[in-house]
């Protein structure tokens, strides 16, 4: 627990939302991506090394998108980890060739696209509120 944190290329981010942890993948991509105290925000660091520590924003990145979708066998998980109360309009490459495309409002999913069509039926919703039609 006490070498858990959001510096350099540690992946503490990616870890929470894998496991669904909402509330500590949310503190831990907010200390990560926040701006730098530099003359540009995205100079992270030193983590463990140099300036800027281009480790930093990328595991960052991938813990937001693993907070966004995640992908297990055929399916396709929504919103895993993230929080209800942060909009998104997001476009994301899934296995098999697969595009999905969505915005997520007030905590509600208002829109939701999946190409190809087909793959509609592999996405799960995990905030499981949605005013779409299957």
């Amino acid at each position: 627990m006490k070498f858990r944190s959001h510096v350099g290329w540690k992946q503490d981010n990616i870890f929470a939302a894998r496991l669904g942890l909402t509330a500590e993948a949310k503190r831990l991509i907010l200390l990560k991506l926040k701006d730098a105290p530099r003359r540009f925000p995205t100079f992270w660091g030193p983590g463990y090394d140099w300036v800027p520590d281009h480790n930093w924003g990328g595991s960052g990145m991938i813990g937001l998108q693993e907070m966004l979708m995640q992908s297990v066998g055929q399916k396709i998980y929504l919103f895993p980890a993230w929080p209800k109360e942060w909009d998104v309009h997001f476009k994301l490459h899934a296995p098999q060739q697969t595009t999905i495309e969505g915005r997520l409002e007030n905590g509600e999913l208002v829109e939701l696209n999946v190409h190809p069509a087909a793959r509609r039926n592999d996405v799960i919703n995990m905030l499981g509120n949605s005013g779409l039609n299957p």
